[in-house]
């Protein structure tokens, strides 16, 4: 009998939790409880919360930036996994809060969230933001130092519950995705593993501009992937080269994820041309792996498919 994924998550659930970061559309949600608005770069720097019954959702504040932090039960004082979702360029916290499914206070996944905002687009007030992922431009002209950020969120999610320093993973969609795969060359020291959603390892704002790669041999230790994109995305194509949206050029998806099989040593090579389906690289050190879904006819944008995905690789890919 196949089971759901409701039946996976709260499995899973039962043992550990995760947090996961990413971009996209989906429902409504209810009003959140804003309990912080302090916090400098360091962190948050309020009460934690008192403790109740039943899922969280919360608006906290970190180096003026805000990111909404769900927790399945802050009663349970228990060390639980985190997950950090990023949203897309242009996109905020709540698209990707609706991509996980996580809607409101009455979501009923087990592991935590935290789901920060970007640099300020001003497109659209500061409801919008990029990340500086090394070569997209929005990111790259607001020119934060993202990783810094990522680290302050995660050092302020720790001041209100205990994480489990074994289960500390990131997801992203588009922008958000290229984040992640700079988180994983330059915060190795506190990511498991990543997956994400059209994606790329790098590439340059423009034809003629410099390169910047996220190398994984910036890492201290070798960081699970699992790549999803889809075969007809004409935004981040996975053969690369110029995004028919932008004049960004991308590195592709074989050659992205070339450098993590070297890195982690797994036991797969990379093919020439990635296959429709889930292809598989594991047996690397320390147990990781590189894994990528290709759906096929699929364009820019999240597919229902990751969630369940995720959940199982962030669950067999932790330290």
């Amino acid at each position: 009998m196949p089971v759901s994924r409701r039946d996976l998550l709260f499995a899973m659930g039962a043992s550990s939790a995760m947090i996961l970061g990413c971009a996209g559309g989906g429902s409504g949600q209810k009003k959140r409880k804003k309990v912080d608005e302090g916090g400098g770069g360091g962190g948050g720097g309020g009460k934690k919360r008192s403790p109740a019954n039943g899922p969280s959702r919360i608006t906290l504040k970190v180096g003026g930036r805000e990111y909404d932090l769900f927790h399945p039960n802050p009663a349970n004082g228990g060390s639980m996994p985190l997950v950090l979702a990023f949203h897309g360029g242009g996109a905020n916290k709540d698209n990707m809060m609706r991509n996980l499914g996580v809607t409101g206070a009455d979501s009923s996944y087990p592991w935590m969230v935290a789901a920060p905002m970007g640099s300020c687009t001003g497109l659209i007030g500061c409801d919008s933001g990029n990340w500086n992922s090394g070569h997209s431009p929005g990111g790259l002209k607001q020119g934060a130092d993202d990783v810094a950020h990522a680290r302050a969120v995660l050092a302020d999610v720790r001041k209100r519950y205990q994480v489990d320093a074994k289960r500390v993973f990131a997801t992203g969609f588009s922008n958000g995705a290229m984040m992640c795969y700079r988180l994983a060359a330059e915060m190795s020291d506190e990511l498991a593993a990543i997956a994400f959603m059209a994606g790329t390892i790098g590439g340059s704002e423009e034809k003629g501009a410099r390169e910047h790669v996220n190398d994984p041999a910036k890492s201290t230790r070798p960081v699970s992937i699992l790549h999803m994109h889809g075969s007809k995305d004409r935004s981040v194509q996975m053969a690369g080269g110029q995004s028919q949206k932008s004049d960004r050029i991308d590195i592709s998806t074989v050659d992205s994820l070339k450098p993590w099989v070297a890195h982690n040593r797994t036991k797969t090579a990379v093919p020439r041309s990635m296959p429709s389906g889930l292809w598989k690289s594991d047996g690397g050190r320390e147990g990781s792996a590189v894994w990528c879904k290709v759906y096929e006819g699929h364009t820019h944008n999240w597919h229902p498919e990751n969630v369940d995905l995720m959940a199982r690789f962030f669950e067999s890919h932790h330290r």
